[in-house]
């Protein structure tokens, strides 16, 4: 209880300043309001003339939030480490940014001012007042604490030169390392959701047609892509299909839907703007 109290308290904090202002950004918020709610116990309703959820976008993400926290990642200091992190998350398994790169031995690291710029700073370091028993996820906590230690301005290390490929190591570990990971779970499953739930929605009202967000081209929903996986595979032909990718639009660099992906969008009624 006093962790999920230190959680609520924090999230608060976050959500209240709305700095949600880029799409990475917006969808770290949506994921905090996730964590936020199953912490409270209390179920969201959206109004679809806010343009925020004719398109299921909300109830894509809080369906694969609920089945995944019930289930297979039930730690929730983990998905709140993942909702203050998203933006940098993304960048760096995006590559934006220098994020997650390889210097000429073929490491990957993340630059400490790109982490700081793409967290949510929590202050104090979240805690638990007891440490999990489970020695899997005593490792992962124990990540998860160096992360929060990382993300304090004033935060010192004995070795910087080492630090940046430390900071790559942290994240990777804890949310893309493998199939099973956090972040790779939640996104096939936003996937499965999303396209499950947006027909039926399109059906009964302006479905994503009536959104208000677009990519660089002013067209279809990047806040979508920011939990959709970057491929899809076909189980029974083995053809691929490149689902989200990173373009450059008029105000900055985003994580939008490819041109490739786009025909099957327009055809189920999913990401489509105004």
């Amino acid at each position: 209880m006093c962790c999920k109290l230190t959680i609520a308290v924090s999230l608060l904090g976050h959500l209240a300043k709305g700095v949600g202002s880029n799409f990475r950004r917006r969808a770290a918020e949506l994921l905090q309001l996730c964590v936020l709610e199953y912490i409270l116990g209390v179920i969201p309703f959206f109004n679809c003339k806010s343009g925020i959820d004719r398109t299921g976008v909300c109830v894509a993400l809080w369906t694969t939030f609920f089945q995944l926290v019930s289930k297979a990642q039930s730690e929730l200091w983990l998905w709140y480490q993942l909702a203050v992190s998203y933006p940098i998350v993304l960048k760096t398994v995006y590559g934006m940014h220098g994020c997650g790169t390889k210097d000429a031995s073929g490491q990957q690291f993340v630059h400490r001012h790109q982490l700081l710029k793409g967290s949510f700073i929590d202050q104090p370091p979240l805690t638990l007042p007891f440490p999990p028993e489970d020695s899997a996820e005593v490792e992962r906590y124990e990540l998860s604490q160096e992360l929060s230690r990382l993300r304090q301005p004033d935060y010192m290390h004995a070795d910087d030169s080492r630090l940046e490929y430390r900071i790559f190591i942290i994240l990777q570990r804890l949310f893309f390392d493998g199939p099973d990971a956090l972040l790779p779970q939640l996104q096939a499953g936003f996937f499965a959701n999303q396209f499950g739930i947006t027909t039926k929605i399109a059906a009964a009202s302006t479905g994503v047609h009536g959104l208000k967000y677009g990519n660089s081209a002013g067209r279809f929903n990047a806040l979508a892509a920011q939990f959709m996986p970057c491929q899809i595979c076909c189980t029974e032909d083995g053809k691929s299909i490149t689902v989200t990718e990173v373009r450059k639009g008029l105000f900055g660099t985003d994580i939008t839907f490819s041109d490739e992906i786009l025909p099957y969008l327009v055809g189920a009624s999913i990401g489509r703007g105004t």
